[in-house]
């Protein structure tokens, strides 16, 4: 079979295609339907977002915050399982921080003993020191003697060494005085340095030992466990990961809280209200659909970062009747919006609207284009108001 002959199949298998989704509009609004037609109607719409079921309460487990900006998982309780409260659900990498605990221990321990070696040095000095100024004061008091006797009973020369052996004997007992009080002075600062410093140790030790305990967590509720996806890469999170301090790691949900949380783009976001019926599929069981209805459509965006940087608004929606049996947070579902359809409107098949820019234009069978402003749109069909003054020159011009 040469390309022509493919290709004529392909144009033929697509216009069978075509006419079947032609005909079974036709059956649905009991009229019958040309290819092409623009007729007036009722535009019947949706919404296809993306989302995820999650529990709205829940025991929520995150990387502890501490001295690391990120932390590595080393074990993790199997997804699925069943925990008591009490039972240890994740563990990270210790080594480091057990290494820098035991070395701040090493480190209070040389400087305890530093200090106390420091007090009895210096009390030996301090013992040294008075010894040296009692000596000093005893010749004071033994050149004062010597300088109090009487002129006129001694030599000239000796009444004056006797006076400047006292002026001497004062300068010693005064040098010795300031040295003990310099001593002193510098004893109380190097023991008040190791106090501040073997305080910060006992202070550091006693909080990463905290944290050391921190690094296995633990539930405090009874229920099945969930992992987190990982922000990054967007799959579950697993034992090996290196994960930022405070990123979200698993959960333990109230499978009596469930729904799905979705994102709608900027553009659709108009298009919602609360109170929208919602159709449900979970990618995991397709062939059974949930209902349900929107809550709430948050007024501030966000970034969704594996979609780009394009804002999106989440949207919260309630699942009238979830099956705890087989719905599990994270589980990614179809959500189809029911939005309000359009009536009294002239409907104007998709294949017959030409782009121009940001134009919209329909061209009729005179082969005039006739600019449009649609209201809305389906997978087949465009809404034009039937007063706009487009509508009347497709009426006539089909």
């Amino acid at each position: 079979m040469d390309r022509s002959e493919r290709r004529q199949r392909r144009g033929t298998r697509a216009q069978w295609l075509a006419a079947t989704i032609l005909g079974l509009v036709a059956l649905v609004s009991g009229m019958p339907v040309r290819a092409g037609e623009i007729r007036r109607g009722v535009l019947e719409r949706s919404l296809i977002l993306s989302g995820t079921i999650e529990a709205r309460e829940a025991q929520r487990f995150f990387v502890p915050a501490g001295r690391f900006w990120q932390m590595e998982i080393t074990w993790l309780v199997e997804e699925g399982s069943f925990v008591e409260s009490g039972d240890p659900v994740a563990r990270f990498d210790t080594t480091t921080l057990a290494a820098e605990i035991e070395q701040a221990r090493n480190t209070l321990l040389d400087r305890e003993q530093t200090r106390a070696l420091k007090i009895a040095q210096g009390q030996a000095e301090q013992i040294a020191t008075e010894l040296e100024i009692e000596t000093a004061r005893i010749a004071r008091e033994k050149a004062r003697l010597d300088a109090a006797i009487p002129e006129e009973l001694l030599s000239r020369r000796q009444y004056a060494r006797n006076q400047l052996a006292l002026d001497q004997a004062e300068k010693v007992l005064a040098a010795a005085i300031r040295k003990g009080t310099t001593q002193k002075k510098r004893r109380e600062t190097d023991i008040r340095l190791l106090d501040l410093e073997i305080e910060h140790l006992q202070t550091q030790i006693a909080r990463d030992e905290e944290m050391l305990g921190a690094l296995e967590l633990t539930a405090t509720t009874p229920g099945i466990v969930i992992y987190e996806r990982h922000a990054w890469f967007g799959r579950k999170i697993h034992v090996g990961d290196k994960l930022p301090a405070t990123s979200p790691l698993l959960q333990i949900p109230d499978l009596d809280t469930l729904e799905v949380h979705a994102f709608v783009s900027e553009s659709d976001r108009r298009l919602l209200t609360p109170g929208l019926p919602v159709r449900l599929r979970l990618d995991a069981a397709p062939r059974k659909p949930y209902a349900g209805q929107i809550v709430e459509i948050q007024e501030n965006g966000e970034v969704v970062e594996a979609w780009g940087k394009a804002t999106y608004f989440p949207v919260r929606i309630r699942i009238d009747d979830p099956d705890s049996s087989i719905m599990r947070p994270g589980m990614s579902v179809q959500c189809v919006v029911v939005l309000p359809p359009l009536e009294g409107v002239l409907l104007v098949p998709l294949e017959r609207i030409e782009v121009e820019g940001y134009g919209r234009f329909v061209r009729g069978k005179d082969g005039q284009r006739v600019p449009v402003a649609p209201l809305g749109s389906n997978d087949f069909e465009v809404a034009i108001p039937l007063d706009a003054p487009a509508a009347e020159k497709l009426r006539g011009n089909r």
